[in-house]
């Protein structure tokens, strides 16, 4: 079991919309606009995230004119992901690497729609990285037991049923699956010979590798609550959806254990 270094940043909040650099990280994320309605969220959620640091996005296929207009704020690069078939893994990938060309130490993965963490508590959480020493391979915001019972029940049921099963592979019982996550450069060539269709999966493979190689997981426990508009995504095809990732995650999760590396 990996080591897992705890840290509660309940307190640690902030209100309003901050600006706060911390130095040596970029962000990276993939990111599509299918419609008008999206292309605005989104427009509005990067610029407040740009304001944290550089951003690499990498665009899916989004509708007309979205990309020029990310072009238009400073610190945001994107490229279009090349290619066909199953598009996450491959925006990840591109993200991740462009990212990793700034020579930064650690990067910055987050879905690009999550613009309440980013006025409230993105602030608070790079302050934690930016107190903590370098040999961490992967700091996690996790929701804490409150705000984790604000998704829909549909979702934290497979999401908890996952994180009990982690435990044994990622060392102990927490939230592994907000999303964000802090990961050291070193470890993104790690994604590269992993199946494409995995999905959702890529970061618990990326967490399982990070332990297996004896580098730390530090979870950064904190008040992160579901959206209000997204509390009642309840339905069969929602609860589907959540399967579905919770699969992925599984998956893996088993691709991580067994993945060899290159000292073994």
């Amino acid at each position: 079991a990996c080591c897992l270094e705890r840290f509660a940043g309940d307190n640690c909040v902030s209100s309003g919309f901050e600006t706060h650099m911390t130095p040596d990280f970029a962000i990276a994320a993939p990111i599509l606009a299918r419609n008008p309605q999206e292309s605005k969220i989104l427009l509005a959620s990067v610029e407040r995230l740009a304001a944290h640091g550089p951003v690499f996005l990498a665009d899916g296929g989004s509708i007309e004119g979205f990309t020029d207009r990310l072009s238009e704020f400073s610190d945001v690069q994107v490229q279009v992901t090349p290619g066909s078939g199953p598009r996450l893994l491959a925006q990840v990938r591109l993200a991740l690497a462009s990212a990793s060309e700034s020579g930064c130490s650690y990067i910055l993965y987050t879905e690009p729609d999550k613009q309440w963490f980013f006025e409230n508590r993105l602030s608070a959480f790079l302050k934690f990285y930016s107190s903590q020493k370098t040999d961490v391979g992967i700091y996690v915001p996790a929701r804490n037991p409150i705000s984790f019972r604000t998704f829909p029940a549909g979702q934290q049921t497979p999401e908890r049923l996952f994180n009990t099963l982690a435990a044994e592979t990622l060392g102990a019982v927490q939230d592994y699956l907000y999303g964000p996550l802090l990961i050291r450069r070193d470890l993104i060539p790690y994604l590269e010979p992993i199946p494409a269709d995995i999905g959702w999966g890529w970061r618990i493979f990326l967490l399982t590798i990070a332990c297996r190689l004896g580098m730390p997981l530090v979870p950064w426990e904190a008040d992160l609550p579901c959206p209000i508009e997204q509390r009642g995504e309840d339905d069969a095809r929602s609860r589907t959806y959540r399967l579905e990732q919770m699969a992925q995650n599984v998956r893996g999760l088993a691709l991580g254990r067994r993945y060899l590396l290159p000292s073994e």
